[in-house]
């Protein structure tokens, strides 16, 4: 089986009312940056899905935010990484399988 070279997380923008949902969300994110496993997530930087990103990103990974064509101001506070991949809202899971 060949290595997982990239992995597509959607989660909530939320953190969870349970603390153990960020933790594990931060874990996440440092996991990916270790194994070299490249994040496309929603491209926001709130909730479980920022701090993913955030563990990600700030541990020495790669990320490239899938946007769907409308994002609210609230979740594009974080700045894309230089490549971004734009899918329509429809397809983005048919989308990032296919990636």
């Amino acid at each position: 089986m060949p290595a997982i070279q990239s992995i597509c997380v959607f989660c909530g923008s939320s953190p969870g009312l349970d603390p153990a949902f960020g933790r594990a969300a931060r874990d996440l994110g440092r996991l990916l940056a270790e194994r070299q496993i490249t994040l496309i997530y929603g491209g926001g930087h709130v909730g479980l899905m920022g701090l993913i990103a955030d563990a990600t990103l700030d541990t020495g990974g790669e990320g490239a935010p899938a946007h769907q064509k409308q994002i609210t101001a609230n979740a594009a506070k974080r700045k894309p990484p230089p490549v971004t991949t734009t899918f329509p809202a429809a397809g983005t899971a048919q989308a990032c399988r296919a990636r």
